[in-house]
This record gives C-alpha cells, sequence and structure tokens, in this order.
C-alpha cells in the first residue's frame, strides 16, 4: 500500500541489486591490492610522520587491517578518515587538516583532480579483469587493425593496461590514454618528446598523443570500465566520435547509444532556466580542487555582470531535500570536480547547472558550439577556453523560450544593484502604470503565499504579564483532570 506522498511499495521489494565494481575480490590480498609497501616506502621517503588513509565506502571494510599494516611497516602514526563531505574521488584535505595529517593516502576511484594543500598518494587498488576477454570484445567491436581508435580505461584497471597493449599490438593506429596523476611524473609529455610528430590533448586529466595532421574526430573509441558518469562525459566532449565499452564486472561489450543531441538539448533548457533566473546559488562542491575558489568569485562576478544576485552555499552531498530548503534560489550552479558536476535536475526541484553552463547563459560574449566543458579550470583567465566578458555591454533584451517573457541580462549602472531596495515604494498617479525592478529580491516576496506573520504594528494592544503554567508534564497545577 501507498500513499500520495510516498512511492509505489512494489519499487522497493523489486529493486535489483548491483553489484559494485570497487570492492576487493577475494582472490587478491590486501597487501597487493593496497600496494602497502609502496606506501609505506612513500611515507619513508617523505619522512610524513602523520598520514591520513581516505577510503571509499565500498573498501571501509579492509580500512582496519591496512592500518595496521602500514604502522608496522613504517612505525608512523596513520589513522582513517571519516565520511567526506563531497565525493569520494575528491581528496578530502579538510577532514585532513582538521586532524594535522602531513599527507593524504588516497584509495579507490579518483577524479584526478589536483590539490594544493597536502601531498597525495594514489592507490587506484586492482580490480579483477579478464585482459583476453577485453580483448576478445575489442577485436569484435572494431574487427579493422587499421581502425584510429583510442582507448580509454578507468584508473582501476590501470595496472593491468600494458597486457591489454601488448595483445593489441596489431592495430597500427591504436591510441592508448594517458593518466594525469596529480604529483607524479608525466610520462605522456616524455613521450611526447621523443615523438615530435604527435599533439597532445588533454580531457578529464587524460593525456591523448594524436598523430599531426590526424582529427580527432575521425577517431572510435573502446572504454574500458563500468562508471556512466566518465563515459557520459567523454561522450559529450567527443560528440562525433562513435563510442564503445566493455564492463569488466559483467564481461559484456556494447555499441553506445547516447543520444548525444538530444542530452544536449536537456542542458541547453537548463541554460535557458539559468537566464531566466534572477536569484543564483553557487554550490560549493569541493574545497580540495586546485582553484576552486578562483571560479566562485569568478562565478559571483560574472552573476553581478548580469544583473542578478548569488548566494554561496556549502551543503556537503547533494540531495533534493537541502536544496528544497531555499525556494527563493531559481537556479544553484554546481562548482565540483569533473565527475560530480553534471547532475541530471529532474530529481530536484530547482535546476542545477554546470560553470560552464552558467557562461553560455551569462557571458554574452561566449556561444554555444556544442563543445562540452565539465572542467570549470578551463573557464578562467589564462586556460585555453577562457572567453573574457565584454566591457561597457549594453542590456541584452530577448523573449525566455521557457516562459515567453520578456527578459534582460546586464546592469545599466554600475551602481544599480547596490542602491536596490526591496522595500521602497514608488509613487503613482491614480488610473496610471507604475514600473516595477525586474530584478528586484522583493518581486519573490509578493508571489509567496505565506509571506510571514501579520505584524499588525500599532493595531493591537499591548499584552499584560500574567502568570503561567506550573509544574511538570505529567501533572500541572490546576488541571482539571488528574
Amino acid at each position: 500500500m501507498s500513499v500520495a506522498f510516498s512511492s509505489d511499495d512494489s519499487e522497493l521489494i523489486n529493486r535489483k541489486i548491483v553489484e559494485l565494481d570497487e570492492i576487493r575480490h577475494e582472490s587478491i590480498s590486501v597487501e597487493n591490492f593496497f600496494e602497502t609497501n609502496r606506501c609505506a616506502e612513500w611515507i619513508k621517503r617523505h619522512n610524513f610522520s602523520k598520514v591520513a588513509l581516505q577510503f571509499p565506502d565500498s573498501l571501509l571494510g579492509d580500512a582496519v587491517v591496512v592500518t595496521q599494516i602500514l604502522e608496522d611497516i613504517s612505525g608512523k602514526q596513520i589513522f582513517v578518515l571519516g565520511d567526506t563531505s563531497f565525493g569520494s574521488c575528491c581528496i578530502d584535505e579538510i577532514a585532513a587538516e582538521h586532524a594535522s595529517a602531513e599527507a593524504i593516502i588516497h584509495f579507490g576511484h579518483s577524479c584526478l583532480s589536483p590539490t594544493n594543500r597536502l601531498p597525495v598518494l594514489y592507490i587506484f587498488g586492482k580490480q579483477i579483469i579478464d585482459t583476453q576477454d577485453a580483448v576478445n570484445a575489442f577485436e569484435n567491436m572494431l574487427p579493422d587493425k587499421m581502425s584510429e581508435v583510442i582507448l580509454l580505461y578507468e584508473v582501476m584497471y590501470f595496472y593491468d593496461v600494458d597486457s591489454i597493449i601488448e595483445k593489441l599490438k596489431g592495430y597500427k593506429n591504436l591510441i592508448v590514454s594517458c593518466l594525469e596523476i596529480p604529483g607524479e611524473d608525466a610520462t605522456c609529455f616524455n613521450i611526447l618528446e621523443a615523438k615530435k610528430n604527435f599533439i597532445c590533448i588533454t580531457k578529464y586529466h587524460r593525456h591523448l598523443l594524436i598523430p599531426s595532421g590526424k582529427i580527432l574526430d575521425n577517431y572510435k573509441v573502446f572504454y574500458i570500465g563500468s562508471r556512466s558518469v566518465t563515459l557520459t562525459n567523454f561522450m559529450l566532449s567527443l560528440k562525433n566520435c562513435t563510442f564503445y565499452s566493455y564492463n569488466p564486472v559483467i564481461k559484456h561489450a556494447q555499441a553506445e547509444t547516447l543520444d548525444v543531441n538530444k542530452h544536449l538539448k536537456r542542458r541547453y533548457y537548463y541554460i535557458e532556466k539559468a537566464k531566466d533566473a534572477n536569484i543564483i546559488g553557487i554550490l560549493v562542491g569541493t574545497v580540495g580542487i586546485l582553484k576552486y575558489i578562483d571560479i566562485i568569485t569568478h562565478l559571483k562576478e560574472l552573476i553581478k555582470r548580469a544583473g542578478k544576485k548569488s548566494y554561496t552555499l556549502v551543503v556537503g552531498k547533494l540531495n533534493n531535500a537541502k536544496l528544497a530548503n531555499f525556494a527563493e534560489i531559481e537556479v544553484f550552479v554546481n562548482v565540483a570536480c569533473v565527475e560530480s558536476s553534471l547532475i541530471e535536475s529532474r530529481d530536484f526541484y530547482q535546476s542545477i547547472v554546470t560553470p560552464y553552463e552558467l557562461e553560455i547563459a551569462l557571458n554574452q560574449a561566449r556561444e554555444w558550439t556544442g563543445n562540452y566543458i565539465a572542467d570549470f579550470s578551463e573557464l578562467l583567465p589564462g586556460a585555453v577556453n577562457y572567453v573574457p566578458p565584454i566591457q561597457n555591454a549594453e542590456i541584452e533584451n530577448d523573449v525566455s523560450l521557457v516562459s515567453g517573457k520578456i527578459r534582460h541580462v546586464g546592469l545599466s549602472s554600475s551602481n544599480e544593484a547596490e542602491n536596490d531596495s526591496t522595500n521602497s515604494l514608488i509613487t503613482r498617479n491614480e488610473m496610471t502604470l507604475s514600473a516595477v525592478h525586474s530584478k528586484a529580491s522583493g518581486e519573490f516576496l509578493t508571489q509567496r503565499s505565506w509571506q510571514g506573520l501579520e505584524q499588525h504594528l500599532g493595531e493591537t494592544p499591548v499584552a499584560e504579564i500574567t502568570q503561567g503554567q506550573r509544574g511538570i508534564a505529567c501533572e500541572y497545577v490546576n488541571e482539571i483532570n488528574k
């Protein structure tokens, strides 16, 4: 039985349990999976005295054993971080600093976003993969040995990529992505120096060495992994490429059929909602990624330049209940890593856009080209995709494609936002029209069904002090029924 405000009970009964791809397989020892010898050597080499270990929820079962092993080998103080306030793929430097840690060892899947406070060692883990089955799937999907193919893989299969490459030597035009691991030497650039006729393209912290004269859109992409977010980001960024995927957990290969154009149309709808919004909330989805403060400052200036109001919110992990408390905010912009910034707003009351989408909505100089950017660092000054705003731009008026109302972007004067008053009166003659400031925050208040308690100042008598109830909750003095 279900009620109007709850989901159908049968959904819980019929729900399928999804097998996690980040748990340690029984055939792999703790020492091998977590590379404890490498961790201990790193701690000794840098002479760290206090090190924090960060585990995802799926690997917390081995946290105690790993901690004991590292303490015995290194002789240093090792402790485990609690639940991170944001995504487990990002480094939780704040929690580590609260415990005065000198370094962090991050286990499991990572978005590879660079940090700027503490040294970090990345241990991706060694997930089970049948390399021969993966190679067979590759050859079945791409039988032509002369095909131009890019091989992408998730970080937990990084340890076994060399064996896959060895079995695919027959593919002469195969390009294997190189992980951009923060704090480690980029071997990709060392190879680039040896091969002068190649160019390096970086997408989502992965380097691609493309021969000079080749066009990236002509390549096919074979993706090894099971994370839909990572694959979706690549499909949006390389929308002209044909994608194939192989899931090592269930040993299944398929041609990806994501309708990229349909997905981009949905994101463009959210951009239109951002253009309509007068009050925008900036969600801080990370506090450890390099330049996250810079992008927040950039977004604040962008919103102010567009004549809108912004509020910065730190709510931790996002859910519908948290964001529903901010009814005045019409659109949120999520500042997070490349794997956490793209959120389907259908699960929330308000639309949630990425910094790139907000740039398209409010920066008149940036145009929609269809090339999606998920890394907010590419939008900052000095980056390749930075587009400076138009100085002293005139107010832009158009018609909303969502509501059909006239809207405008821009300030008529630099002091308009500061001098705006939500309680100012507008004097008008009888039977004449008065203009209402379309961006005034008081406009939203007038549209609410409940605007707070009515004060009735000077209309009600002053109440005298009277004797209240006495006693305890189960027995008050002068109660009629005892």
